[in-house]
């Protein structure tokens, strides 16, 4: 055995990253982590998700195939976001550890200083960029203020600087894929399982590809579908809002009640006219606020996800097994 296999780590490394950017892109993308993976680990995989790319990035992969080893295509049926590829990808990584990655921002290099974080004993790494991410101001604006509301209304502690690198060992990413559901984003589920964490800062590459950022209507719907898919609070909110709207309209009703106890001169049938309007209006928001609470409820029990993660064992000395792979612990 040589000197550099000696010094490789005894650890299977999966590196999943959808294929984002040109056919040049990506072939330089698969080349540089394969190179490094070799040099670093003596068992590695790279999984790139395919989820509507185009023909000629399709075809210099194929090709790549035939070249490289350690190479594994996940083709989706239809055109998707990142967000469902990359579940596609963890699902189908095999790896102890596993790095998620973006071919056209984050440069292959920061695959080992992820994994030597995890050895020492963080299950989830994040990763942050040192330099202000592009935005337009508006939507600079738009991610400040969602950023803001889901850290005091939906417990998602998502700093503006968060990318989408993450680093994952086995527990965590069997946590992760215990959830079902159509609406899943990686940078929120992995701040919500509760295992421990650790944040890696770097710069990411400056591709200088315009027009790639996401739309300000594109992170309104996206921004919606978490908060939707994440939380409750706002039927909470419109529960309350039912809740005061009613309180008001029974005050009204006391109010009409006791100007025509006290005002004798009120015009004939408004005292039943306004009770009439004021009861109703008050049942009406009674109703929806006991809906929204419902349906709340339906929210949380529907979204299919385990009360708990196990996030280890502890077994007694007298068992006997292999307990340096952990990457199948169902």
């Amino acid at each position: 055995m040589s000197k550099q296999e000696k010094s490789k780590r005894d650890i299977l490394v999966t590196v999943v990253a959808p294929i984002l950017g040109d056919a040049t892109t990506m072939a330089t993308f698969v080349r540089d982590v394969l190179k490094l993976a070799d040099g670093h680990y003596t068992n590695y995989e790279l999984v790139l998700i395919d989820g509507g790319a185009d023909d000629a990035v399709v075809e210099t992969i194929s090709h790549l195939l035939k070249l490289l080893p350690a190479i594994r295509v996940i083709r989706l049926s239809q055109k998707t976001n990142r967000d469902v590829m990359l579940f596609a990808g963890l699902e189908a990584a095999i790896g102890d550890y596993v790095v998620v990655m973006m071919p056209t921002t984050d440069p292959p290099r920061v695959i080992v200083d992820l994994v030597d974080i995890m050895v020492g004993g963080q299950d989830i790494v994040f990763g942050l960029s040192k330099t202000p991410l592009r935005r337009s101001k508006i939507t600079s604006w738009g991610a400040k203020l969602f950023y803001w509301y889901g850290r005091k209304y939906l417990g998602l502690n998502i700093p503006p600087d968060a990318t989408y690198l993450v680093g994952l060992n086995r527990r965590s990413i069997n946590a992760l894929t215990r959830i079902k559901g159509r609406y899943r984003h990686v940078r929120h589920l992995t701040r919500q399982v509760g295992f421990k964490t650790g944040v890696y800062k770097y710069t990411p590459i400056d591709s200088g590809a315009k027009g790639k950022e996401r739309g300000l209507f594109e992170s309104m719907r996206l921004a919606n579908e978490i908060v939707v898919s994440y939380s409750h609070h706002p039927l909470r909110v419109v529960s309350r809002l039912g809740l005061v709207a009613g309180a008001v309209n029974l005050l009204y009703a006391g109010y009409a009640i006791a100007t025509y106890i006290l005002d004798r001169k009120v015009s004939e049938g408004w005292t039943t006219l306004s009770l009439e309007l004021a009861v109703m209006f008050f049942m009406l928001f009674i109703i929806l606020s006991v809906v929204c609470e419902y349906i709340g409820r339906i929210l949380e029990e529907t979204r299919v996800q385990p009360a708990y993660h196990i996030m280890e064992e502890l077994v007694s000395t007298a068992l006997t097994g292999d307990d340096t792979r952990l990457n199948i612990t169902r």
